[in-house]
C-alpha cells in the first residue's frame, strides 16, 4: 500500500572516486586537538554541530544539504532554517505554497487545520498526502482516520522537506502525491536560546522561546510557542453578546540527549522528546452566502456563535542512533495521543421528533447548509432562521449543533539504515526501512438542538446520540532503495511494501467490519550528471492510498502510475538553484472520502467511494539566485506551477464536490496556474523580505466548459512583507505584514458557503539571542 520509488543517489564518494582525489576538508569541522590526541571540547561542540547537519532521524533525512538534494533522483525541495526565519510565517499554508506543485485551500484565514495536496492529490484535511514531524507520523490516526486535525505551529520549524514523485520510496502510507516532512529545532551543539515577542491588529501575538545547551556527554532543549488572535471575522451578535472569533495556540517541546565520543569509529546517540499541545479556536465550517460575501466577506452569521473547537496532545519519542563513515541506523519509538472536541453548527432538523434516548437521532430529513446557501430565495425560511434576520417559531423544525469528540492514539516503531561501499568503479547506497505502527480512534458524536431568537441560540433539547464507533489499524510496512553510481550515472530501483489490517465497530448497531491491504509498490529513479552543477532525471512508481476502516466491499484503493522527468541546476555555494519538471500522474482509481469539510452531510461522514480512472498532468519550475556585493545581500526566488487534471470515467457520487462526473470534466480545487516570487535584501544590520503569491480560479465542483460563478473561486494575488533591524548584536526589532494590498478573495466554497481568507494583518516584535 504504498510506494516504491528511488531514494537519495550514492554520496558525493562517488564522485570522488571517479576524480580519484581525497575530498577537501568541510569548512564546518575546525581541527582542533590537544597534546594528547584526545578531542578538546571546542573541537567536540564545533564537529558535533557539522555532524549533526548529517544525521538521518525517523524515515526522513533532518538536514538534507544542497548537494544532497542535487543528487537525488526525484523531486524534493528544502527550505532550511534562514529561508523559514526570511519568510516568518505562522501560517503553514503560506511556507508550502512556495514550494510548486504543493496546492492549499485555506479554511479559517490561519491555518489551524491546513487543507494540503501535491500534484492533484486531494487537498482535503491533507488526508492524501504522508505529513511527518522528525521523520514520524504525526497525523492523529494515519492509516485509520488520517485527517489532519492536527498540525504543528510552523514558527518551531527549522526545515521543510518536501517530497515529491519517485523520490518518496521512505514515506507511507499516502504516496500518490508525496510527503512532507517537517523538521523541528535540534538540541544546539553549543548553549542557544531566543525570546520572540510579538503583537497585532486582531490582537494576534505570538511568545516564542527556547532555550538548549550541550556538552561532550549529553544536551537538552526545551521550547515553548504560544499563538493567540481575537480573529477577524466579524459575528452577527445580540448587544454585549460574545464576538470572539479567535483561537489559542500552544505547543511546548522538551528533548534531551545522551552522545558517545566524537572521536570513535561508531558514533552513539540517544534522545527522548516529550512534547504537548493545546487549541482553543471559535472556529465553525460554516461560510456565506454569495451575496453576503461580496457585501462583508468578514461577517459570520449568529447561528455559529456557539461553534468552538478544543483538543489536547501529547508526543513521547525515543530514538537511538548509530552512525559511522559508511553505516548509520536509527531506531525510533514513538507514542501520541490526542483527543478533541469539536462543537459547531451540523445541520437542520426537518422535525420536531425526540429520539428516545440511547437510539442515535436522525433530525428529519436534512437540507444541507450549501444548498441553502446557494439558493437563499428558493430556502428563504432556512435562511432567514439561519441569519437570525427571523426568529425561530415553536413550530419550526430547530438547528442541531453537534457535538463531534473523537479519541486518537499512534504507536510505533520504525528503524532505517543507510549502508554505503564501493565495488571497483561503482559506489553503492543501500537505504533500508522498516516500521510497525498501530493507531485507532473512537467517535462519540451527540448533539444539542437550539432555535435563534433575536440572534441568540436558546436550547432546545439536549443529549441526542449521533455516532459512536471505534476504528483501527495495524500496519507493517519495509522499503528498501539501492543506488548505484558509475561516473556520472546514477541508477536508484526501490520498493516499498505495506500490509494493513483494519477493524470497524460501530456500538449502535453491533456491526463488526475486519479487512486486510497488501500492496508491493515498485519503482526506480535515474539521474545524469551533465555538468557538475547541471543534472537531468527521470522515474517512475505506483503511488498508493489505502483504504479506511468499515468501507464497503467495493471500495477500492487509490493507485496511480507517476512519472517525471526534469532537469536540476545547482551550485555548491548554494547561492543558485533551479529545477524544471515535467510529471504525469495516472491514475487507475481516485478514491474520495466524505468529510464535513468537502461539504457532505453527517450521515455521509467518512465514506469513501471510487472516483474512476483520473489523468493529472504538469509542469513544476523553480529559480534562485542571491547577488553578493560587499555587505549587501539581495536573494531572489520564484515558483511556478501549471497543472492539468481530465476524469476519464464518467461516474455519480455523493459528494458535493463531484455529483454527476462526465469523461473531460476537471477535478475540483486544483488550480490551472500558481505562482509564487520572493525578493529580498540585507545589508548591515537591515533586512527587508516580500513575498508574493498568485493563485488562478479553481472549481468547486467536478466539471468542464463554461462554470457558473455559483461554483468557482477567485483569482486573487496575496503580497506579504517583512522588515527587521539588529539594534546592537542579539537585540532585533521587527515589523511584517500579511495581505498588504487588502484583497478579499472568494478562496474556497467548502465546507459550506463562501469563504474568504484574513484581512491585512500587520504585526510588531523583539527578538533576543541567548549565547
Amino acid at each position: 500500500m504504498v510506494i516504491a520509488a528511488l531514494l537519495w543517489s550514492v554520496e558525493a564518494k562517488a564522485q570522488e572516486t571517479e576524480a580519484g582525489e581525497e575530498p577537501p576538508p568541510s569548512d564546518d569541522t575546525t581541527e582542533v586537538e590537544a597534546e594528547d590526541g584526545a578531542a578538546t571540547e571546542e573541537q567536540v561542540d564545533v564537529t558535533r554541530e557539522a555532524r549533526d547537519e548529517d544525521l538521518t532521524t525517523g524515515e526522513v533525512l533532518v538536514r538534507a544539504r544542497a548537494e544532497e538534494v542535487f543528487r537525488a533522483g526525484g523531486s524534493v525541495h528544502v527550505m532550511g532554517e534562514e529561508e523559514l526565519e526570511q519568510l516568518d510565517y505562522n501560517d503553514p499554508l503560506a511556507v508550502l505554497t512556495q514550494v510548486p506543485g504543493v496546492y492549499v485551500r485555506t479554511e479559517e484565514g490561519f491555518g489551524l487545520r491546513p487543507n494540503i495536496g501535491i500534484r492533484g492529490a486531494s487537498a482535503e484535511r491533507s488526508r492524501k498526502i504522508t505529513l511527518m514531524e522528525d521523520g514520524v507520523l504525526l497525523a492523529p490516526a494515519p492509516y485509520s482516520a488520517p485527517a489532519a486535525y492536527y498540525f504543528p505551529l510552523m514558527a518551531r520549524m527549522t526545515g521543510v522537506e518536501v517530497t515529491a514523485g519517485p523520490a518518496a520510496v521512505l514515506y507511507g502510507p499516502h504516496t500518490v502525491g508525496g510527503a512532507i516532512d517537517l523538521q523541528g529545532r535540534q538540541i544546539p551543539g553549543r548553549r542557544e536560546g531566543r525570546i520572540d515577542l510579538s503583537l497585532g491588529n486582531t490582537w494576534y501575538g505570538r511568545a516564542h522561546l527556547y532555550y538548549g545547551d550541550s556538552n561532550e556527554w549529553g544536551g537538552f532543549l526545551v521550547e515553548a510557542l504560544h499563538l493567540r488572535s481575537s480573529g477577524f471575522h466579524e459575528l452577527d451578535a445580540p448587544p454585549g453578546g460574545d464576538t470572539d472569533t479567535g483561537f489559542h495556540r500552544t505547543d511546548i517541546i522538551a528533548r534531551g540527549e545522551l552522545h558517545g565520543s566524537l572521536d570513535r569509529d561508531f558514533y552513539h546517540r540517544l534522545e527522548v522528546t516529550f512534547g504537548l499541545g493545546l487549541e482553543q479556536s471559535n472556529e465553525t465550517y460554516l461560510g456565506l452566502s454569495d451575496q453576503d460575501f461580496r457585501d462583508n466577506p468578514y461577517r459570520r452569521y449568529a447561528a455559529t456563535q456557539l461553534d468552538r473547537m478544543e483538543w489536547w496532545r501529547t508526543r513521547v519519542q525515543l530514538r537511538y542512533q548509530i552512525e559511522s563513515e559508511d553505516v548509520e541506523l536509527t531506531v525510533t519509538a514513538y507514542r501520541h495521543d490526542f483527543e478533541r472536541t469539536w462543537y459547531r453548527l451540523d445541520h437542520f432538523c426537518d422535525t420536531l421528533a425526540i429520539t428516545p434516548a440511547g437510539e442515535l437521532d436522525t433530525c428529519g430529513t436534512r437540507v444541507g447548509f450549501d444548498r441553502i446557501l446557494q439558493n437563499p430565495m428558493i430556502y428563504a425560511s432556512q435562511y432567514e432562521r439561519l441569519t437570525g434576520t427571523l426568529d425561530a417559531e415553536p413550530s419550526d423544525a430547530p438547528l442541531l449543533v453537534a457535538r463531534n469528540h473523537r479519541i486518537f492514539a499512534v504507536q510505533g516503531i520504525q528503524a532505517n539504515g543507510r549502508v554505503s561501499f564501493d565495488t571497483g568503479p561503482f559506489a553503492h547506497r543501500i537505504d533500508y526501512g522498516a516500521r510497525l505502527h498501530f493507531d485507532e480512534i473512537t467517535r462519540n458524536h451527540t448533539g444539542d438542538t437550539y432555535y435563534l431568537l433575536q440572534q441568540q441560540m436558546v436550547l432546545q433539547n439536549a443529549g441526542l446520540e449521533l455516532e459512536g464507533n471505534h476504528d483501527s489499524a495495524w500496519a507493517l510496512a519495509a522499503y528498501a532503495s539501492w543506488g548505484v553510481t558509475w561516473e556520472r550515472l546514477t541508477i536508484s530501483p526501490g520498493f516499498r511494501t505495506e500490509l494493513i489490517w483494519l477493524e470497524h465497530e460501530d456500538r449502535y448497531t453491533g456491526r463488526r467490519i475486519s479487512s486486510e491491504q497488501y500492496a508491493f509498490l515498485p519503482g526506480v529513479g535515474v539521474q545524469y550528471a551533465l555538468l557538475p552543477e547541471l543534472a537531468v532525471f527521470a522515474g517512475a512508481h505506483l503511488g498508493f492510498s489505502p483504504i479506511g476502516p468499515g468501507q464497503e466491499a467495493d471500495v477500492l484503493p487509490e493507485t496511480a502510475w507517476n512519472y517525471e522527468v526534469g532537469a536540476r541546476y545547482g551550485r555548491i555555494d548554494e547561492l543558485t538553484h533551479g529545477q524544471l519538471t515535467y510529471f504525469i500522474s495516472d491514475y487507475q482509481n481516485l478514491s474520495s472520502i466524505c468529510t464535513l469539510a468537502s461539504g457532505c452531510t453527517s450521515d455521509m461522514l467518512d465514506r469513501q467511494f471510487n472516483a474512476g480512472a483520473v489523468l493529472v498532468m504538469g509542469i513544476e519550475a523553480e529559480a534562485a539566485h542571491t547577488f553578493v556585493v560587499d555587505e549587501l545581500s539581495i536573494p531572489l526566488a520564484a515558483s511556478y506551477t501549471w497543472t492539468w487534471s481530465r476524469f476519464m470515467t464518467s461516474f455519480f457520487s455523493t459528494n458535493p464536490q463531484f455529483g454527476q462526473v462526465e469523461v473531460g470534466d476537471h477535478l475540483p480545487y486544483v488550480p490551472e496556474h500558481q505562482l509564487s516570487m520572493r525578493a529580498g535584501f540585507t545589508w548591515r544590520m537591515l533586512a527587508l523580505h516580500t513575498n508574493g503569491l498568485f493563485v488562478s480560479q479553481m472549481r468547486d465542483v467536478a466539471g468542464q466548459g463554461d462554470v457558473p460563478d455559483i461554483e468557482l473561486t477567485d483569482a486573487y494575488f496575496m503580497l506579504d512583507a517583512s522588515a527587521s533591524v539588529e539594534v546592537y548584536p542579539g537585540f532585533r526589532v521587527y515589523v511584517r505584514g500579511e495581505n498588504l494590498t487588502g484583497a478579499q478573495p472568494l478562496v474556497t466554497r467548502r465546507a459550506w458557503g463562501a469563504r474568504g481568507t484574513k484581512p491585512v494583518l500587520v504585526q510588531g516584535g523583539i527578538e533576543i539571542d541567548i549565547r
